[in-house]
């Protein structure tokens, strides 16, 4: 009897062997179409699956969803970028990277008879873009996203508070006078914020604070950097763009009465620092980042756009062709903005630094009623 059931059991394990190949094969050589809001994409090479994994010639794909593409052969890694958006993807890695932030990839791209494969979902949803499978029909339905209309904030002087100044304190650490001033101006292009002096504690600051609030989700603000002291790696020097629940400085001795997200800048030794600033001034370790980002010198332009995803927040910073995003996986921040508005906060500081150091342009403020 056991002889019989083994024979059986190795009748069965055979049949769904042959079937599971049968159904694999027949998988492999699918015609499959690929459609984006409803037009198919012609590709010079056939989409193939490799592995269960749809897989489409690279830059086709790219150009497709609307990203500019480059390609470094070094290091066999190809760069789109739309918007404020970059998806970088290496061959025969099993990981992209969407502006900077590393991504699991079930199957890596891959050389198949001398052209660049890449997932087809991945690369799409990277960029927003709601991937759906037909099986009837084998095809890859790609579905653009909605387009949402973003509203500017009207840029006037009256429209922002300033700080009373930080303290002018030498690279001694000597204090020579009290609150440089911020002088706010109505400039083509914007309103311009000028300042010097170094951060000493919660009670000056130096820079400007939105009066009203606007909803987070959405919210993005540029800045250029028309002026920042020179420094070298050893001056303690850096620029805030928060986006808080008071419209104030971001305050060491006082974090829960004005909590919200800190982006830190230290553009001396190119560093970004981000805080939690829910009820503690708590610095968040293990960021990995392109330092370059950071190094902001004048003419320099910035911005940093916020977005929900889920319960959590996104930051995303961009500097010309390079940027990076962070998501504060935290639900907490859902709960510091009650009625999910925040003020944007800009700030600069650098040891050493004498009246009108600084100089920066705000050139846009966005946000999604």
């Amino acid at each position: 009897m056991k002889k019989i059931t083994r024979i059986v059991l190795a009748a069965l394990l055979v049949a769904c062997t042959v079937f599971t190949f049968a159904a694999f094969a027949e998988d492999e050589g699918r015609v499959i179409t690929v459609t984006l809001d409803g037009n198919p994409i012609a590709f010079d090479v056939p989409p193939q699956l490799i592995e269960g994994r749809t897989m489409v010639p690279l830059r086709k794909i790219f150009e497709a969803l609307g990203a500019e593409v480059s390609w470094d052969d070094a290091t066999q890694t190809a760069s789109g970028v739309k918007g404020d958006t970059t998806v970088k993807i290496t061959i025969n890695e099993k990981v992209l990277y969407k502006n900077g932030q590393a991504i699991t990839l079930d199957v890596p791209a891959q050389l198949v008879n001398d052209r660049t494969l890449v997932p087809a979902r991945a690369i799409s949803e990277s960029f927003e873009v709601k991937v759906d499978w037909d099986d009837a029909t084998s095809t890859v339905i790609l579905e653009s996203p909605k387009a949402v209309e973003k509203k500017h904030v009207e840029l006037k002087k009256d429209a922002f508070v300033a700080g009373n100044g930080y303290h002018i304190i030498s690279n001694d650490g000597d204090k020579i006078s009290e609150n440089s001033p911020v002088t706010v101006a109505d400039v083509e292009g914007g309103v311009q914020v000028s300042h010097g002096g170094y951060y000493q504690d919660g009670k000056n600051w130096g820079g400007v604070a939105l009066k009203d609030a606007y909803k987070l989700d959405g919210l993005s603000v540029t800045v250029k950097y028309d002026q920042v002291p020179e420094v070298t790696s050893a001056t303690d020097c850096w620029i805030c763009i928060d986006f808080l629940n008071k419209p104030q400085l971001f305050q060491v001795s006082d974090v829960a009465g004005n909590p919200g997200f800190m982006n830190l800048f230290r553009f001396g030794k190119p560093a970004l620092e981000l805080y939690n600033g829910i009820t503690t001034f708590q610095g968040i370790s293990g960021l990995e980042y392109d330092s370059s980002i950071f190094a902001i010198k004048s003419g320099d332009v910035v911005t940093v756009s916020a977005k929900l995803e889920g319960d959590y927040y996104a930051f995303t910073i961009t500097k010309g062709d390079k940027s990076y995003t962070y998501t504060y996986e935290s639900s907490d921040f859902t709960k510091v903005f009650t009625d999910g508005k925040a003020h944007v906060a800009l700030s600069a500081s650098c040891k050493g630094s004498q009246k009108d150091a600084f100089k920066y342009t705000i050139t846009d403020i966005s946000y999604v009623d």
